[in-house]
């Protein structure tokens, strides 16, 4: 059932989850409003509320067919400012990880190099062409409006005391990591969803280069779990630009000041990254992010929640962006959005089945990744429970990868959302992991570490 006949659907948040959420509400509502707390530039520089928009962002194939499909051309709009597409990643792509290099072979999965900040405006920029969605940028949130009895929130309280006058149908919060939307629940009386919660403790340390014309190779030296938690990456950027990004875990972290940038680059398992920078005009400082915890909140499990009140995006769930697949992750949210407004009405109960399906997509990225970060032992909280057989199979799955082009290729699928992790059970799969001939490696010895206790962490 369609809800064109609604009439006003506000979106807290100009992120890139706020905008395609807002690019699907189009689609539905008469009238689309975007609330965004920070101003907006055109000059493609990282927002106040973006503070990892330095760092290397990387669109998953998964990510970019979703993309393509709510904002046709946009790929092309991005090659044409410069950004580097490439049509099959894996061949574009040097990867060290688990002790070898992953195999350069075609899969057919696109994506493109692009910086957060120019991916965002162009996106902005194509969804404020939409003739009924408006941008309403420099404006705070404090709070949410409601009905007399909290059941229904009908819009939102600015900063300064001023409220949202015309009748709202939706308010969707987009605001990412910094989300209130448990603080503002609580002012209404509604008990805040469960945190699961990991902490990380992770760090980058990212600085521009200039970029030489004919570089379009994707750079990625993995660390090794459990011992190496140093990692980094080169990515070439529109503008002539690259990005190197180093990341750490706990103490062993990537420095601000150049002398240890660099060495902390040489300290890599491949001298990939140093080698690259290597006579290279840097064109940026250092600029560093800090990463505590990752978190889930759980809004699926509540068994009361106001009608007319959604919540997307990081502000559901904030994976760690070192797997690369929080973008992705809000664009499929967004995705399952719109084909719940196609299928039903916008009644009071439509948060149930909106938060189980939100639950279902975050899902698959979240185990993905907390299982890694589990393999690294300055990670804390409580490790998924990967039975004993399991873990074995997922160590000798990291032996192949490496030296099997199928197992690669089914690999590089799930790592892009395009396929699910049971693709990795398949037969054909199973088989070649198990008795494919090859000189096996210890490299994955940190999911046998993933059985033992972690410390607590709290909330």
């Amino acid at each position: 059932m369609s809800n064109r006949k609604k009439q006003h659907a506000l979106v807290l948040g100009g992120s890139i989850a706020g905008l395609l959420t807002a690019c699907v509400l189009s689609n539905h509502f008469e009238r689309v409003t975007i609330i965004e707390k920070d101003p907006l530039n055109t000059k493609n520089a990282p927002r106040k509320g973006v503070p990892q928009g330095h760092q290397l962002h990387i669109v998953l194939a998964r990510g970019l067919h979703i993309l393509e499909r709510y904002l046709p051309g946009l790929t092309a709009e991005l090659a044409a400012g410069g950004a580097i597409v490439s049509d099959d990643l894996a061949l574009d792509f040097r990867w060290f990880s688990d002790g070898g290099y992953r195999p350069q072979v075609p899969t057919g999965l696109k994506s493109v190099m692009v910086s957060r900040p120019f991916l965002e405006e162009t996106i902005r920029r194509r969804v404020a062409d939409l003739p009924n969605v408006q941008i309403n940028a420099g404006t705070k949130v404090a709070g949410l409006d409601s009905t007399p009895d909290g059941t229904r929130i009908t819009g939102v309280k600015f900063a300064g005391g001023s409220e949202q006058k015309q009748k709202v149908d939706l308010v969707i919060d987009a605001t990412g990591r910094g989300s209130k939307s448990s603080a503002w629940l609580a002012e209404l009386g509604y008990t805040a969803p469960e945190v699961e919660t990991v902490g990380v403790k992770i760090r980058y340390a990212s600085r521009l280069f200039r970029r030489p014309k004919s570089f379009r190779t994707l750079i990625v030296t993995s660390g090794q779990p459990p011992h190496q938690a140093r990692q980094g990456a080169v990515q070439p950027l529109e503008d002539d630009r690259l990005v190197v990004t180093l990341h750490g875990r706990g103490d062993d972290v990537p420095p601000a000041d150049e002398a240890g940038f660099n060495a902390h680059a040489r300290a890599l398992l491949t001298q990939d990254i140093a080698e690259t920078m290597a006579g290279l005009e840097p064109l940026s400082n250092i600029t560093v992010y800090n990463l505590p915890k990752t978190r889930w909140h759980h809004y699926e499990k509540l068994s009361r929640f106001p009608a007319g009140y959604l919540v997307l995006g990081d502000a559901i769930c904030a994976l760690n962006p070192v797997y690369g697949q929080g973008m992705t992750s809000a664009a499929m949210q967004a995705e399952a959005l719109d084909k719940l407004l196609s299928k039903r009405s916008l009644s009071n109960n439509f948060w149930k089945p909106y938060f189980k399906q939100m639950a279902k997509v975050v899902s698959t990225p979240w185990q993905m990744t907390v299982s890694e970060d589990f393999l690294f032992p300055q990670t804390e909280g409580t490790p998924p429970k990967i039975p004993g057989f399991i873990a074995n199979y997922m160590g000798k799955l990291a032996q192949t990868i490496n030296r099997d082009p199928v197992v690669f290729t089914a690999f590089f699928n799930v790592m892009h959302l395009m396929k699910p992790p049971i693709t990795l059970f398949h037969p054909r799969i199973v088989w070649r992991v198990l008795f494919l001939k090859g000189k096996p490696s210890a490299q994955m010895s940190g999911y046998e570490a993933n059985q033992q206790p972690a410390k607590a962490i709290q909330n």
